[in-house]
C-alpha cells in the first residue's frame, strides 16, 4: 500500500492493519503521522517505510521479510514494536532521528540501526536480536543511548555496537545475557547489569516485575515509577500495557 510518494506531505494514517502481502506493507512520503497501525507478514519487503520528518506512534511491524520499520531523515518513532522481522527491527537511514519507548525483539539482523548521526535511542527494550541490539553506524556524528535495556542478543551479539565509540554516549542503560554488552570505547555512565525480571519473556511480556533492577521506585510500589531514573519501555506507567506485551 503506497500513500503518496517522496514528494507528498501531510498524510495521517490511523487505526489500520495491513497483512499478508509481497511488497512493502505501508510506504509513506514525508511529513506523515501514523498512529496505531499494525503491519505484518509481508514476505519480501519491509513492513513500514516512512519518509523524512515524520512520526509513528503505537505502531507494530512484525514477521516481515526485510525491516520492520525503514525511516528517513529527521523522524521520531515512539511507543512502537518491531519483532521477528528478517532484517532490522528499526532501520534509520539518515540523520537526526530518534527512537523512544519502543521494543525491538528477535529481529534477524539489528534490533535498531542508525546510519546517520545526531540520533538517539531512549527508554527502549532490545531483546533477542541476532547481530546487535542497536548499531550506531556513523563515524563522524554524535549518538546518544539513554535508559535502555539490552538483553539476550543471540550468539555473539552485542548489546550496543558503535563504529565510532568515542562519539557514542550510553547513559544509565541496563545489560543482561548479551554476547558483548557494548563496543569497546563506548562512553558509558550509570551502567547496570543482571536479570531485568520481565514478567513473562517466554510469552513476550516485557513488563517488569516488582524488584526489577531497571525500576527506580522511590515510594515502595512498582507503579510509583521515577520517569527519569527508570529504564526501558516497560518502566513507564503510560506505556505499561502496550507495546511491552507483544502478544
Amino acid at each position: 500500500y503506497v500513500f503518496g510518494d517522496s514528494n507528498s506531505y501531510g498524510v495521517w494514517l490511523e487505526k489500520m492493519e495491513f497483512k499478508d502481502g509481497t511488497g512493502a506493507g505501508v510506504s509513506l512520503g514525508n511529513y506523515v503521522v501514523i498512529y496505531n497501525v499494525n503491519v505484518h507478514d509481508y514476505t519480501s519487503s519491509s513492513g513500514i517505510l516512512i519518509g523524512s520528518k515524520s512520526h509513528a506512534l503505537w505502531c507494530r511491524s512484525f514477521n516481515n521479510g526485510a525491516d520492520g520499520f525503514n525511516i528517513s531523515f529527521g523522524s521520531t518513532i515512539q511507543y512502537c514494536v518491531a519483532s521477528e522481522n528478517d532484517g532490522d527491527g528499526f532501520d534509520f537511514i539518515s540523520n537526526r532521528s530518534h527512537l523512544k519507548g519502543s521494543v525491538a525483539h528477535q529481529n534477524g539482523a539489528y534490533g535498531v540501526k542508525f546510519a546517520g548521526g545526531e540520533c538517539s535511542i531512549t527508554d527502549c527494550i532490545l531483546d533477542g536480536n541476532t547481530t546487535a541490539g542497536c548499531k550506531h553506524d556513523d563515524n563522524n556524528e554524535l549518538f546518544v543511548s539513554e535508559r535502555n535495556i539490552f538483553t539476550n542478543q543471540t550468539g555473539a551479539g552485542t548489546g550496543l555496537f558503535s563504529d565510532a565509540p568515542k562519539l557514542c554516549f550510553d547513559n544509565n542503560s541496563h545489560y543482561y545475557n548479551n554476547g558483548t554488552d557494548a563496543t569497546s570505547g563506548v562512553i558509558q555512565s550509570g551502567k547496570t547489569t543482571g536479570d531485568p525480571l520481565y514478567i513473562d519473556l517466554a510469552n513476550d511480556d516485557f513488563r517488569l516485575q516488582a524488584g526489577s533492577p531497571c525500576v527506580h521506585d522511590s515510594y515502595g510500589s512498582f507503579f510509583a515509577v521515577d520517569p527519569v531514573l527508570s529504564k526501558g519501555a516497560a518502566a513507564h506507567p503510560g506505556n505499561i500495557m502496550h507495546p511491552v506485551v507483544l502478544g
